[in-house]
């Protein structure tokens, strides 16, 4: 993940995606120690206006569930089976 985000321009997003799937298939165990407690299970953004947004995930346990949760609708809308 970092080789990615260390090549420079926009790698932002590439860096969330690479992240996002090691964490889908390695879970919070393949996180280093020093990241997880800085983070912690906060969401940090700037993309979104919190004081108009209501619907924003407190936490990233919140998030995994709803995106979790959606798994069922989004298989049926593509006519896949479970």
């Amino acid at each position: 993940m970092l080789t990615a985000i260390n090549c420079g321009d926009d790698t932002d997003y590439t860096g969330a995606t690479v992240g996002s799937l090691l964490g889908i298939l390695g879970g919070q165990k393949i996180i280093p120690s020093d990241w997880s407690e800085y983070i912690g299970e906060r969401i940090i953004t700037i993309a979104i206006d919190k004081g108009t947004c209501h619907t924003i995930p407190k936490n990233c346990v919140e998030l995994t569930d709803r995106v979790l949760s959606m798994i069922p609708i989004v298989l049926k809308a593509n006519k896949v089976s479970a």
